[in-house]
């Protein structure tokens, strides 16, 4: 059974992709969705500047693509300062990004630095150019000097990553944060974070650019005494807002070949990655993961809208429209659809562009699956992009599907990605880092391409290791069967016989029959997955009944011949079976083992044709050139030693090659026909195949109800989003109110405020009487000065 297994692991090798767990490769022949992770396997490893913007008077400037035109600033000082490398063996490494912002700067690296005031300096970064700083202009032209004190290192989860440094230039100790504009400015004064920030990165993240934001914070508290012991809360808050760093991030060459190539077999694909929801986004459409003019909607959730009577954020669906790649412009929100209901948006995304792609992040992701846990199964089996997942959302992700039904495969390149990767019916990993250690795969070829090789060569395991069980299952219930024929009138097959079919017959067919190399195209159709299926079942229960058949013929038609002679016990000693019906049993039998072989040894679309497997070739035109010469012709060694009473007719002999002739025939259109054109192509998805419903996968039975779901998604249009903010605004809006004042003699009054809608009045004018009548009241505490015609109103 493991042959198929052993063989497709030694092409594996061939093919430079290692195998830890072998068992697996069975499992990734049924994997029918494929999660990848972005940065380093959908893109290339390596990764360019494209420029910096800087903020001035909190306000972005025009992109830098040159950063030796930087001045000297906080910004340029955070890119020299703030990463993580080292250098081993005399060469600088590191993340691939750290190296090519370092790089970007012309500064040196050296390490150790020197030491302060008995400290030593664990890293030391020195400009190579002497210029002036742009905030001052009597600093010294020297070069500047930076002390790399320590390092708070990046983590998935924190999306941010900082240095404690002392500068040099202004003997000032300094930390610098870079990672996810997102949480820098989370960690950023408000006051110093440009009005349009959210605009220049959505335009970046179109086109597909990583971004990463920079601040840092003046430690004006630091001395030498006590700066390792201040906390990483205490370097990471009240940040100042530096600029944006626009990294170019280009796909492989073969990645856009590789995710048609698995749309094209009916396998499905999604990204899983930490990156910013519109990086992603692109990415997917330009590599074919979004084919053009398919939809793709945006799942978010706002915490600033809850449904009416539960604390559960509102989640908005918007559908993006991807403009032409060639215009350098990505996802927009869709224009041509803003004068559309919702309805007939549904309507388009269903009949007009085919099945929607839902996207979601990280931070929708976790109050989907806390709040709306009947709704994640759907998110996840239309789901098509998950961005800024954390390591363990990315393995419940994998774990969703795979509850789903899926068999899930995962490929990722980072540690990030371990989790996911174990978790994975087959995890992929394109570098030999700690991923290699999690997954049961390893790629020496840094290309995605590795993972329809790793599907064919599974699938032709996979049809190996079944060929392999039908065929020795069959070959045990065809020697039942002739054992039991032969019980009927008290015989049996001879030991030499038997010696005969299991130790030249069996083993040599079995041994070679898993040596067939993978089909190198792949299928649409994936191969039968379980072994008590109808089709596994059926194609052996068939060839049973075909081979019963020709048994019981032979052994009835031997009997009516002139010449035939009745066995009888007494004639030998025991165990001496010495008859025509052993005969013509054994014979008949010994073709069957060699039709059996050939039938089930299948090729396309699984595995390439039984003759392109040579040493099996070999074997069965032996097998059968043996089996031919002791049904034809056997000379008296053979006779004496297998006990056979061949039939004295010669035309009775090759009657018997001729049965076994058109027994190979029904067997193979029985098998070609019947099994694998009729029920596994034709009716592969009937339900008398299938179980009904019951016997579905999960996974197709929620596709079924998307399909048939009317008014879902509840996609809103452009100027459905406008008018809901428009209506937002106005409810916002402060409203006059009137007060009934009733004074105390501290100066302050206990004011009865008539609200007007849903929103208290945080101004009112006029603390005369009531003289008007709104719905709702709300008891709320004022400060006046006695006499004032105006108050304001303080509420919880």
């Amino acid at each position: 059974m493991t042959i198929g297994i052993i063989f497709a692991q030694r092409r594996l090798k061939k093919a430079n992709i290692y195998c830890i767990s072998p068992r697996t490769i069975n499992l990734s022949g049924s994997i029918n969705v494929v999660c990848f992770d972005k940065t380093g396997t959908l893109t290339e490893d390596g990764i360019d500047m494209h420029g910096v913007v800087a903020t001035e008077n909190n306000l972005f400037q025009e992109v830098e693509p040159d950063i030796l035109q930087l001045p000297q600033s906080p910004l340029l000082w955070a890119m020299a300062s703030c990463h993580s490398l080292a250098i081993i063996d005399e060469e600088l490494t590191g993340d691939p990004i750290d190296i090519k912002m370092f790089l970007s700067t012309a500064w040196e690296f050296s390490e150790p630095g020197p030491k302060i005031e008995d400290h030593q300096i664990p890293t030391l970064v020195r400009s190579q150019v002497k210029t002036t700083s742009s905030t001052s202009s009597d600093l010294k032209q020297d070069p500047i000097e930076i002390g790399v004190l320590r390092q708070n290192v990046f983590g998935s989860s924190l999306q941010r990553m900082s240095v404690v440094t002392y500068n040099f230039h202004n003997e000032l100790f300094e930390a610098y944060v870079k990672g996810s504009p997102e949480k820098i400015v989370s960690l950023s004064k408000p006051s110093t974070v440009p009005s349009d920030f959210e605009e220049i990165l959505t335009q970046y993240a179109q086109q597909g650019y990583r971004v990463l934001a920079v601040a840092y914070k003046p430690l004006e508290q630091a001395k030498w005494e006590n700066v390792n012991n201040i906390t990483r809360e205490e370097v990471e808050c009240d940040l100042i807002f530096l600029g944006l760093l626009v990294l170019e991030n280009r796909l492989k060459a073969d990645t856009t070949s590789t995710i048609h190539l698995l749309r094209e077999a009916n396998i499905r694909v999604l990204m899983i990655t930490g990156d910013n929801m519109l990086t992603a986004l692109s990415v997917a459409k330009h590599c074919g993961m979004i084919m053009k003019n398919q939809k793709a909607i945006m799942v978010s959730a706002d915490p600033t809208q809850l449904v009416p009577g539960t604390k559960a954020p509102m989640l908005n669906y918007e559908y993006v429209n991807f403009r032409d790649p060639d215009e350098h412009k990505s996802p927009d929100f869709d224009e041509a659809g803003s004068e559309k209901d919702s309805t007939t948006v549904q309507l388009q995304l269903d009949d007009e562009y085919g099945p929607y792609h839902f996207a979601i992040d990280g931070p929708t992701f976790d109050v989907v699956r806390d709040k709306y846990p009947d709704l994640l199964p759907r998110l996840v089996v239309r789901g098509t992009v998950f961005s800024r997942m954390s390591p363990d959302q990315k393995s419940m992700v994998v774990e969703i599907l795979q509850k789903l039904g899926y068999f899930v495969g995962m490929c990722g390149d980072g540690a990030n990605d371990c989790g996911a990767l174990k978790a994975a019916h087959a995890g992929i990993a394109l570098s030999e880092t700690e991923a290699s250690v999690a997954s049961s795969f390893t790629s020496k070829e840094p290309s995605i391409t590795c993972v329809p090789t790793l599907i064919r060569e599974g699938r032709c395991a996979l049809v190996t290791s079944f060929g392999i069980f039908k065929y020795i299952a069959s070959y045990s219930l065809v020697q039942f069967v002739s054992v039991m024929i032969l019980y009927w009138i008290a015989a049996n097959i001879t030991d030499f016989e038997f010696l005969y079919i299991d130790l030249i017959e069996m083993t040599v067919l079995s041994i070679t029959f898993g040596g067939t190399k993978a089909y190198p195209h792949l299928a649409k159709e994936p191969p039968p997955i379980t072994l008590m299926g109808f089709i596994p079942v059926f194609s052996l229960l068939s060839q049973m009944a075909v081979q019963v058949a020709a048994q019981a013929f032979v052994f009835t038609y031997v009997q009516d011949q002139p010449w035939f002679q009745s066995y009888n016990s007494s004639w030998s000693e025991e165990h001496n079976y010495w008859s025509y019906q052993n005969s013509v049993i054994f014979t008949c039998s010994s073709f069957q083992y060699v039709l059996l072989a050939v039938v089930f040894a299948k090729g396309k679309p699984y595995r390439l044709s039984m003759f392109s497997n040579k040493p099996f070739l070999i074997a069965v035109l032996f097998v059968t050139v043996l089996s031919l010469y002791l049904a034809i012709y056997p000379t008296e060694p053979f006779i004496g030693m297998l006990d056979l009473r061949p039939p004295p007719d010669i035309m009775f002999r090759l009657l018997i090659v001729g049965i076994a002739l058109i027994n190979f025939f029904v067997s193979f259109m029985m098998e070609k026909f019947l099994v694998d054109y009729v029920f596994f192509r034709k009716l592969h998805s009937c339900e008398m195949l299938t179980c009904g419903k019951m016997g579905r996968d999960q996974y197709e039975q929620m596709e079924e109800e998307l399909a048939e779901a009317e008014g879902w998604p509840p996609v809103m249009t452009p100027k459905e989003k406008k008018n809901a903010n428009s209506n937002n605004a106005n409810d916002n809006k402060l409203s006059k109110v009137v007060l009934q004042l009733s004074y105390k003699t501290d100066g302050t009054g206990l004011y009865t405020a008539l609200k007007n809608g849903e929103h208290p009045a945080e101004e009112c004018k006029d603390n005369t009487d009531t003289l008007n009548t709104f719905p709702g009241t709300k008891d709320i505490r004022m400060r006046n000065d006695k006499r004032s015609a105006s108050a304001n109103v303080l509420y919880d």
